[in-house]
């Protein structure tokens, strides 16, 4: 290529770079901020990081992101040094996933792996509402009672009986 195509681009030497930065964005499960949970994983990271010393120069970074309440979720970011260039890539992959199954293990060992929670609703199994709505309710106080005995018809009444008005039975 001539080099008036290439002035106006950004070019990436990936020799360069001596070591490669791998990170990682692992979610796992909030309980990760209790007790020193977070802790013994960096130290399990660490102690890989040691025990790989021709595959990794060091642990970066582990620091917490993000935390979602709501879903008991902790986004993680994790960032280690390789010993390779980013030219050798397929031998970088190869580590990083490696090191993503030694990662899965230490959630695991900890009880930190995420796992997405069953939706949150209520289920009643006392029957089923007349008519489908809150009887004689209004509309002000947003289903409120809807779970009033008037409301509910009990389990052994006939589907067919469960259409009629409450006065008709």
């Amino acid at each position: 290529m001539a080099n008036n195509l290439l002035a106006d681009m950004k070019i990436y030497n990936c020799n360069r770079s001596p070591n490669a930065s791998v990170v990682l964005r692992p979610i796992v499960n909030i309980s990760v901020l209790e007790k020193d949970n977070l802790k013994k994983l960096e130290e399990a990271l660490h102690k890989y990081v040691k025990d790989n010393p021709r595959r990794w120069m060091g642990l970066l970074i582990v620091c917490v992101t993000a935390i979602d309440t709501d879903n008991e979720q902790v986004f993680l970011q994790i960032a280690l040094r390789h010993h390779d260039s980013w030219q050798i890539t397929s031998r970088i992959y190869l580590h990083r996933a490696e090191l993503m199954k030694h990662l899965f293990h230490v959630q695991k060992r900890l009880g930190i792996t995420f796992e997405i929670p069953p939706p949150r609703r209520v289920l009643y199994m006392g029957g089923s509402l007349e008519q489908g709505a809150v009887a004689g309710g209004n509309d002000v106080d947003h289903r409120t009672d809807l779970l009033r005995p008037q409301n509910v018809r009990s389990a052994d009444r006939s589907a067919s009986a469960s259409f009629l008005p409450q006065s008709a039975m």
